[in-house]
């Protein structure tokens, strides 16, 4: 696998992006629902697993002011 320097995130920036807890990044790393790469004692998150990830577990609004609209 070949990765470049800025297709890679740490744990503070992959929660951020995401915007959720550290706790909550960790969590789905502990869990294995999040893939991540381990340099020495350094845990990295890659782009593609955290949008992956975000991919899966959206879903379409069925309810609410939002559920039916497109775009």
């Amino acid at each position: 696998m070949s990765t470049q320097p800025d297709d890679v995130l740490t744990r503070a920036e992959a929660a951020q992006a995401a915007r959720v807890s550290r706790a909550t990044l960790d969590r789905w790393i502990a869990t294995g629902h999040l893939p991540v790469v381990r340099l020495g004692r350094r845990v990295l998150v890659t782009r593609s697993a955290l949008a992956a990830l975000l991919d899966a577990a959206t879903v379409p609004a069925t309810r609410g002011p939002l559920a039916g609209r497109r775009g």
